[in-house]
C-alpha cells in the first residue's frame, strides 16, 4: 500500500537492538538480543528502557513499562476503547470475526479501533491480530484487579468465541481457567484437534481437565473423557490414565443414555487405550487388543487410525523394547501384537 508505514517498520528487529546496544557501548548476544525482542516485539520504547535499565529486573522494567502505558495511552483511552482491550486481552491472537463476536461490535469498527491501537499488531502470515508482549502484560494486570464476575463473563465470552470458530484447544484452555469443566466435557471434539497442543507447556491444562472429570455430569457424554483418557498416556500420567479408564467404563456401565452399540464403542476405545499403559510388555499389550477384537469386530474410530503404533517413530523396538537380552522374545511377541493390532484398527 503506498504512503502506508506499518509498524513493523517502526520497530526493532534483533539486529537492530544488537546495533543500538553497541550504539550505546554495551554488548549483548544474539540470544539476548532475541529475547528483549520477545518481550517487546521492537517496541523502541520498551527496548531503550530495557538498555537504559540493564542491570534491573524483568519486574522493575514491567514496573516502568506500565506506568508510561498507563499515563500515555490507558487514561487517554476512552472507557468504551479500553473495555474493548480488555475483552479482547484474553485471546492470544484474534481475527476480525472474533472481534467481533466477542465485543459485539461491527468488523469495521473493530478494525478502526485496532488501526488505532499502537499496541495491537496484525500478522499478515495467520491474518490475526495480537497483543505486544508489553502491553498484555499491563492489560493483563488491569483485568484482574476487576471483579470476579466481569473476568469470568469475559472469559466465558472468549471461550464461546474460540469454539465457535473451530479453536477447540484455546477454547478449553479458558473453560479450564474459569472452572467450566461441565462446557468441556460435553464437546465432541476429537483427540486428532488437540494433539498438536499435546506438549510440556500445556501439561498442567490437561491435568486439571482430567482431575474434574468427576465433578461433571455426564448423561451419554463420554468422548472428551475418553480423549483425556489418551492424553494422560501420552504425558505418561499411568496413574491418571488408569484411573480415567476404570471410572469411565463403570460410569458407562451405569449410564441409561448410552445404546448398546454406544457402551461396545466406549469400552473397546477404553480398552485400546489401556493397551498402550502395557507398553513395555508386548504380550501384556496383546491380551488387551485381543479383547479389543472381543468387543467388537467393527474398526476402532475414536481413537485409532489417527496415531500409529510406532506414534511416527522410525523404530518400534526404540519406544517398546525394554528387558536387556530378550530382543528375541519381544520381537516374536511384536509380531503377534501387530497383526492383532492391525485387525482392530
Amino acid at each position: 500500500e503506498v504512503g502506508f508505514i506499518g509498524t513493523e517498520l517502526l520497530s526493532f528487529d534483533i539486529d537492530d537492538i544488537i546495533y543500538y546496544y553497541r550504539i550505546n557501548e554495551l554488548v549483548i548476544t544474539r540470544e539476548e538480543a532475541l529475547s528483549i525482542y520477545n518481550k517487546t516485539y521492537g517496541w523502541p520504547y520498551a527496548v531503550e528502557i530495557y538498555m537504559k535499565n540493564h542491570n534491573m529486573s524483568d519486574n522493575h522494567i514491567m514496573n516502568i513499562l506500565d506506568s508510561f502505558i498507563y499515563t500515555n495511552i490507558w487514561l487517554d483511552n476512552t472507557d468504551s476503547i479500553n473495555e474493548f482491550i480488555l475483552k479482547m486481552s484474553v485471546f492470544n491472537n484474534f481475527t476480525l470475526t472474533q472481534c467481533s463476536r466477542q465485543t459485539m461490535l461491527s468488523e469495521k469498527d473493530c478494525y478502526n479501533i485496532l488501526m488505532g491501537t499502537s499496541l495491537i499488531m496484525y500478522d499478515k502470515d495467520s491474518q490475526s491480530y495480537m497483543f505486544n508482549p508489553v502491553f498484555r502484560h499491563f492489560v493483563t494486570d488491569i483485568l484482574n484487579n476487576k471483579t470476579t464476575d466481569v473476568i469470568y463473563n469475559i472469559t466465558l465470552d472468549a471461550a464461546n468465541t474460540y469454539k465457535a470458530s473451530h479453536n477447540y484447544y484455546e477454547a478449553i484452555a479458558l473453560y479450564s481457567r474459569i472452572g467450566h469443566y461441565q462446557e468441556i466435557y460435553d464437546s465432541d471434539v476429537s483427540v486428532e484437534e488437540l494433539y498438536e497442543y499435546v506438549i510440556k507447556s500445556n501439561k498442567d491444562i490437561f491435568l486439571d481437565i482430567a482431575n474434574h472429570y468427576w465433578s461433571v455430569e455426564k448423561k451419554g457424554h463420554y468422548d472428551m473423557a475418553v480423549n483425556i483418557s489418551f492424553i494422560m498416556f501420552l504425558y505418561n500420567e499411568k496413574l491418571t490414565a488408569a484411573k480415567l479408564i476404570s471410572n469411565i467404563s463403570d460410569d458407562i456401565k451405569k449410564d441409561c443414555h448410552l445404546s448398546k452399540e454406544q457402551v461396545m464403542d466406549y469400552n473397546a476405545a477404553l480398552t485400546y487405550i489401556n493397551a498402550f499403559l502395557d507398553y513395555n510388555d508386548f504380550t501384556k499389550m496383546n491380551a488387551q487388543f485381543i479383547k479389543v477384537a472381543d468387543i467388537t469386530n467393527k474398526p476402532l474410530k475414536h481413537i485409532a487410525g489417527h496415531f500409529p503404533f510406532s506414534f511416527e517413530c522410525p523404530s518400534v523396538m526404540s519406544i517398546y523394547h525394554s528387558s536387556p537380552g530378550a530382543l528375541d522374545y519381544e520381537t516374536y511377541a511384536l509380531e503377534e501384537c501387530a497383526s492383532n493390532y492391525y485387525r482392530i484398527t
